[in-house]
This record gives structure tokens, C-alpha cells and sequence, in this order.
């Protein structure tokens, strides 16, 4: 999405791992289900992140997948960084202080 580099638009990309259960739901309800998971990751308020907001989406269902990680790999990834004029984040959003079981990779 460079075409929207120098713009006020974002782009928000949210995996959703084991989801077999979403994989039913209606474009708009994965929409929603997405703005709701990231504004709790964020600790904003819902009404922030609007499906109204969204110009465009790609929805990809597998069903019964499963993804593939590399044992070992979460002490290669960077850490975790929010500030400035933005909002920055790479990789898997996840809680590196908490349970190594809450990551796959981890596992």
C-alpha cells in the first residue's frame, strides 16, 4: 500500500490463528471482529477504530490450517515500539512478557 505512504490513511493487517470458527462469518462481521481486536491491543476505545473507516480489505479464510513458525525464532524478533508521529509495530503482536506458551512459535 506505498500509494498511501505521504496520505492519512493507515494500514492495519490482523492474523487471527486457529479461527476456524471466524472462517463463517460475513466480510463485514471480520471487519468489525479485527477493529474490535486491535483497539483492545492498542487499550483504545472501540469507537476510535470504526468499520466505517475502512477503505479496502482483503479477507483470507483457511480453514484447518495451521501456520508454521520457526522454534526458537521470537528472540530474533525486534521488540515491540510505539511512539512518534505513528504507530510501528513488526511481526507477531504478542505479549513478550507473558507465558511462552502464548505464542505458537514459542512453543
Amino acid at each position: 500500500h506505498d500509494e498511501h505512504a505521504n496520505g492519512e490513511l493507515g494500514v492495519l493487517e490482523v492474523d487471527f490463528y486457529r479461527a476456524d470458527d471466524l472462517a463463517e462469518l460475513e466480510d463485514d462481521a471480520v471487519v468489525a471482529l479485527a477493529l474490535r481486536a486491535a483497539a483492545a491491543a492498542l487499550e483504545i476505545s472501540p469507537s476510535v477504530l470504526v468499520p466505517s473507516m475502512v477503505e479496502d480489505r482483503a479477507i483470507v479464510r483457511a480453514r484447518r490450517a495451521v501456520s508454521h513458525f520457526a522454534v526458537g525464532s521470537a528472540a530474533l524478533s525486534p521488540g515491540v515500539r510505539l511512539g512518534g508521529n505513528g504507530l510501528y509495530a513488526c511481526g507477531d503482536w504478542v505479549d513478550r512478557t507473558g507465558h511462552a506458551s502464548w505464542s505458537t512459535e514459542k512453543a
